[in-house]
Parts: structure tokens; C-alpha cells; sequence
């Protein structure tokens, strides 16, 4: 397992191999940590415009991650890092968490009406802990499931909204 880190300070696709470890790559796969913490104080985003798979994400203020498409995986959630910054999930698509998810930021579940379900799948037993915010959009496609029969949410201080 390694962490790798967003160097780019901009935006960017979470796929390009240049805006990882100062353009050494390589894209965080299933074993990483993801860490989007790329130095400066200006905001920038990471888009997810495929299905990814890590072992954790980790994010600074200034980063948004925005999943576009497909499933973005982070199957131990925060790992031993946080959330600080904000994490779009959007129309259509799903974010699958697990073990601990530390959101001291942001976590939107964005359907836009387009019919097609917007998901945050709990894959394992997950406590959401910090004092963040998980907040959804005003349509009927959000949801939040478990992947598997017994997986359990445990919120211990989001504001769920």
C-alpha cells in the first residue's frame, strides 16, 4: 500500500497519471491512498470521470471531489486521514465507503432528477465521525445503501441533512 498524493495545484482528472507525485504517478488503484492534498491555498477539483477503485481518500480544504461517473470505491474510507474538503457525488452515479470515514468537510449526494439513482453504498460497516456534513439533494434518486446484508452506518457527529 502506498499514499499517493495530488501534486497539481489545479484541476484535474483523477485518471491523469502527470497530476500524481510531482507527474511520477502512478494513479492511486485499489491498495492506495488516495490523498488530494496538492500545496497552495487555492480550491481546486479532482474529477472521477470513470469508475475508480482505493483504499482510501483523503482530502485537504482546498480539494473537491467531484465523481462524474461510474462507482469511485474508497473501501476503507478515510483510512488514517480525513475529509476536510468536499466530496460530489453526482447524478448518476455511486460512492462506495467502509471501515472509518472521518468528515470534517463535506459529503454531497447530488442527484439532479435525471432518473437514474445517486448512491452512497456502505459496502462494510462504516462510521461517519467529525463534524461535517452529509447533505442530499431534494430528489427521490438519492440514496444511501448497504452493500451487503449486515453492513451498518454508525453516525457519531455529522449533520445528516
Amino acid at each position: 500500500m502506498a499514499s499517493i498524493h495530488w501534486t497539481l495545484d489545479g484541476n484535474g482528472d483523477f485518471s491523469n497519471l502527470a497530476d500524481w507525485n510531482n507527474g511520477k504517478g502512478p494513479v492511486p488503484g485499489a491498495k492506495d491512498d488516495a490523498i488530494l492534498d496538492a500545496a497552495g491555498a487555492t480550491a481546486y477539483t479532482v474529477t472521477a470521470s470513470t469508475s475508480e477503485a482505493v483504499h482510501s481518500i483523503q482530502t485537504a480544504a482546498t480539494a473537491t471531489l467531484s465523481i462524474t461517473a461510474g462507482t469511485f470505491t474508497a473501501s476503507a474510507g478515510t483510512g488514517t486521514g480525513g475529509n476536510a474538503g468536499t466530496i460530489m457525488v453526482g447524478d448518476g452515479t455511486t460512492f462506495s465507503i467502509g471501515g472509518s470515514f472521518l468528515n470534517n468537510g463535506a459529503l454531497a449526494v447530488d442527484s439532479a432528477g435525471s432518473g437514474n439513482p445517486t448512491t452512497l453504498a456502505i459496502a462494510t460497516n462504516t462510521t461517519l465521525s467529525g463534524s461535517g456534513a452529509l447533505t442530499m439533494t431534494d430528489f427521490i434518486y438519492n440514496q444511501i445503501i448497504g452493500g451487503a446484508s449486515a453492513a451498518k452506518l454508525t453516525n457519531a457527529g455529522n449533520t445528516i441533512s
